[in-house]
């Protein structure tokens, strides 16, 4: 599912890009999560937790119709 929805989501991402040279409408776009990323440091390792959702109105088209993909199946 979560492979699904990443694609969805991608494909989605691409089309709007594409078309929001003609309807820059469908282009706006959202940007979503961690900043600055969580760091938790030890003494000899550090570790970065951190994600970021950047989305615009047809990759969210794209998300839904994923999903949708998914609970049909």
């Amino acid at each position: 599912m979560i492979v699904l929805l990443l694609v969805g989501g991608w494909l989605g991402n691409l089309v709007g890009s594409l078309a929001g040279k003609a309807l820059p409408v469908l282009a706006r776009s959202v940007n979503a999560g961690i900043d600055p990323p969580f760091k938790l440091a030890a003494e000899f390792f550090t570790l970065t937790f951190g994600v970021t959702l950047h989305l615009n109105v047809v990759g969210l088209v794209g998300l839904v119709l994923a999903a949708f993909a998914w609970s049909r199946s």
